[in-house]
């Protein structure tokens, strides 16, 4: 099982003590997953004399340049923390946030909280020739006026932090691997808020790893896009109605008593393979809540 390790660094002090240089490096293993990152020999963020109350940010993107698809996961390696003549570590201090945000409609977090309990975080797989861009934000909460010179935030004066990350992206066996086989799903078409709030919901499940992409054929909408990192996971895709399309469905309701919606969903897996469904539902005047039953589809 061939296993990529990316380590970068998020540094981050308070008042005018600085850490030691960040840095960060890629290293590759026997095989044919290869990640690439965008901040080779940088940090992701460099935070100098961060008051309190002042946050800092970088972002870090990753691709898949190799053949394989691999499972990414987030660690934390190395931590140093240097208290200042306050003693305030700032590890208990500096709260992070770390999200992906390759698709800026759809931002997942992948942890938020005090920067020195985070854990490994499972990314879920990147494809190949697929890319990840994450943001880092490191902020340092203003808790009011201290109530000495070394309480309080006043603790943090002087102190600094340097952390090192790594992705580690771990590939299977090449001949398990079957590229165009596309992930099971499960979907049903929420159709009830249509005539009041244009909108038609798609509630989808994938079998594994999955890009989601629905869209309206009848009424048309914009496709939608939603990329789902851990199997099984319920995920609702809403799309919006046009106000023609909207008033076009109640018309047809009104005069002919019904009318007929025609949604698309494509699902493409995450070692590639894609299959397209095609689902239809009726709206009318009165239609039985029995009508949102999930449909599998295989």
């Amino acid at each position: 099982m061939p296993v990529l390790a990316a380590a970068a660094v998020v540094a981050g002090c308070s008042q005018a003590a600085g850490p030691s240089r960040p840095y960060a490096e890629v290293s590759q293993a026997s095989g044919d997953l290869t990640v690439v990152n965008s901040k080779d020999g940088q940090a992701i963020l460099r935070a100098r004399g961060l008051a309190p109350g002042e946050s800092a940010r970088g972002t870090v993107s990753l691709m898949n340049t190799g053949t394989l698809a691999g499972d990414l996961v987030l660690e934390q390696v190395q931590l140093r923390d240097r208290p200042g003549p306050g003693g305030g570590l700032l590890s208990e201090g500096v709260q992070l946030a770390v999200r992906d945000v390759t698709n800026p409609a759809d931002v997942i977090t992948v942890f938020a909280g005090q920067l020195g309990v985070l854990d490994d975080r499972t990314l879920g797989q990147v494809a190949p020739s697929q890319s990840r861009t994450y943001m880092f934000t490191a902020r340092l909460p203003d808790n009011g006026p201290p109530p000495s010179a070394t309480g309080g935030d006043n603790a943090f004066n002087g102190s600094s932090l340097s952390v090192r990350y790594a992705w580690k992206a771990t590939a299977p066996d090449q001949h398990s691997i079957t590229p165009s086989s596309a992930p099971r799903v499960t979907f049903r078409v929420v159709k009830k808020r249509l005539l009041r709030r244009r909108r038609i919901d798609v509630v989808a499940r994938c079998s594994s790893a999955c890009t989601l992409t629905a869209w309206g054929m009848r009424p048309r909408t914009r496709r939608r896009t939603v990329r789902v990192a851990v199997a099984r996971k319920r995920v609702r895709i809403k799309l919006k109605v046009p106000k023609r399309a909207a008033r076009s469905v109640a018309v047809r309701v009104r005069r002919r008593g019904r009318a007929l919606v025609r949604v698309r969903l494509r699902v493409t897996g995450a070692t590639g393979g894609t299959r397209t469904y095609t689902k239809k539902v009726r709206i009318s005047r009165r239609s039985p809540s029995r009508s949102r039953r999930a449909s599998r589809v295989r």
